[in-house]
């Protein structure tokens, strides 16, 4: 028997995988500065709805227009932690100080994961320790830590929180005791995102069946949190859930066996025949089988509901977790019996499963490179040339640090261009929409509209310098609904175009 310190190991196992993790993002950090002339931006747009919101929710308003009310964004509380730093000059890179607090969180909990599969381990504390380190590499790639980080959105504390959530019901199944940071994961985590709450609530009832009363609380406070903030939408005559949360649903749909096919689909498929053959082996422990019962519908719930991409990542990164506890004996015993030939299995299957992550690492800087080239050029043009309402398809940085009105044509912070694509057979609305709120310059990417409105002349298009990647094409098309007002947009994308990046072409009309 090993006798396993993890004040011992701690230095080794835990420090050069958080350093790895943290050499990737300063490489990452130092390229993106690199390719984007000195400027940060995130691999997508989504953070700048998040920073936008908290920007406004400073000024005591809810939305992304300080004289609307909308709601955005797809978490309840991720803009509100974005709130410190917001107005000051480097508020834009909290969301990334997040993520990398985040992701170093997941990480040590896996650790405090694989230190307990490993404490009565035969295998020499050396060999012990190389595994720990290279399941935690291997962690940081499957997870996907390193270009989550750069997305800046909230999915890094999303997984976290799950983490905590599995890792406190590990210690209860092995301890019977309940960590006291389990009952602020468990609530937190549904309010960072929507999709946390079939977690929360799948091991509260877990819990709960083992005698566990007190746990009924946490889901009686989440329940009246959710209910609260659907109530407090409401009274601002809003829907009752984020509009970005509806909207979204309605573009990707329900689509279950395309989701299947994708790489993630296919790592929860692998998933449900474990926890299946887990459930099914008679010797197992009861406690560890209705865990992977429940797991298994948390797993079910999403592919039902057709949740694929990003936003299955925390799920993946859970199910990697709970596999790794539930057959902690056959990982130890396919280790003790044959260290050699399984060691490196261990680390080759999780590179194939997640090779797209793998090629993630390296392609941080383009995607991001995309944002520069795209919407931060789109939105220095709105806030230091043109200083009017404009109308965009995708906002986010366009609506950054800028005071002037920004109607939402897709529907995630306008009320009114949602109800518009629930219930319009024409696009008269849009028109009608940018009108009303005195919009006369429109940038957005036409192939999302099979019609343009007909008096919408086109002036210009954006075009990106390098490969398309992040963004939603590779092309903005300028359009203004005001002939009158063609010779100034002309004047002013002329000024604009002597400033934009060397590769990024703005072509007039």
């Amino acid at each position: 028997m090993t006798d396993l310190d993890p004040s011992k190991i701690f230095r080794k196992t835990i420090i050069i995988p958080i350093v790895i993790y943290l050499l990737l993002i300063l490489i990452n950090f130092t390229a993106i500065l690199i390719v984007n002339d000195f400027k940060f931006t995130y691999t997508i747009d989504d953070p700048y709805i998040h920073l936008s919101l908290a920007e406004n929710i400073s000024n005591c308003h809810y939305g992304i227009n300080k004289d609307e009310y909308s709601s955005p964004a797809s978490s309840i509380i991720y803009p509100v932690l974005l709130l410190p730093l917001v107005k000051t000059e480097f508020g834009y890179l909290l969301p990334l100080v997040i993520n990398i607090f985040s992701s170093i969180g997941i990480i040590y909990f896996f650790w405090k994961l694989l230190t307990l599969v490993f404490a009565n381990s035969k295998l020499k504390k050396n060999q012990i320790q190389l595994v720990i380190i290279l399941f935690l590499i291997s962690i940081i790639i499957a997870g996907n830590l390193v270009y989550s980080t750069f997305r800046g959105m909230e999915h890094t504390l999303q997984a976290l929180m799950s983490i905590i959530i599995l890792w406190s019901t590990a210690e209860f199944i092995n301890k019977n005791r309940i960590p006291r940071i389990f009952y602020i994961s468990v609530v937190i985590a549904p309010l960072v995102r929507y999709e946390n709450l079939s977690i929360s609530l799948a091991i509260l009832l877990f819990l709960f069946i083992y005698r566990n009363k007190k746990v009924a609380w946490s889901a009686i406070i989440i329940i009246i949190l959710l209910a609260g903030f659907s109530y407090f939408l409401l009274s601002l005559g809003l829907e009752p859930l984020p509009l970005s949360v509806l909207r979204k649903s309605k573009v990707l749909e329900n689509d279950l066996f395309s989701n299947i096919l994708t790489q993630g689909g296919l790592a929860l498929i692998i998933t449900l025949i474990l926890l299946i053959n887990y459930f099914r082996i008679k010797s197992n422990p009861s406690k560890e089988k209705l865990l992977s019962v429940f797991f298994a519908a948390v797993i079910l719930v999403h592919m039902v509901l057709g949740v694929s991409g990003r936003y299955t990542e925390y799920l993946i990164t859970s199910s990697l977790f709970i596999l790794i506890f539930l057959y902690k004996d056959w990982i130890i015993k396919a280790l003790e019996t044959y260290y050699n030939k399984y060691i490196a299995l261990f680390v080759i299957i999780p590179l194939l499963i997640s090779y797209k992550q793998v090629i993630s690492i390296f392609v941080v800087p383009f995607a991001a490179n995309n944002i520069f080239e795209q919407q931060y050029q789109m939105h220095r043009f709105v806030v230091d040339y043109y200083k009017k309402p404009v109308a965009v398809n995708d906002i986010g940085y366009v609506s950054f640090r800028n005071d002037n009105y920004v109607l939402d044509i897709f529907g995630l912070s306008s009320l009114e261009s949602y109800r518009h694509w629930n219930s319009a057979k024409n696009i008269s609305w849009m028109d009608s929409l940018a009108e009303k709120h005195n919009v006369n310059l429109i940038m957005i990417y036409e192939h999302w509209f099979k019609e343009i409105p007909s008096n919408w002349i086109k002036v210009g298009e954006l075009h990106l310098g390098n490969k398309q990647m992040t963004v939603s094409g590779s092309v903005v098309s300028f359009f203004i609904r005001d002939s009158d007002h063609l010779d100034q947009i002309h004047s002013l994308l002329s000024d604009f175009q002597k400033t934009i990046p060397e590769k990024t072409k703005l072509i007039l009309f």
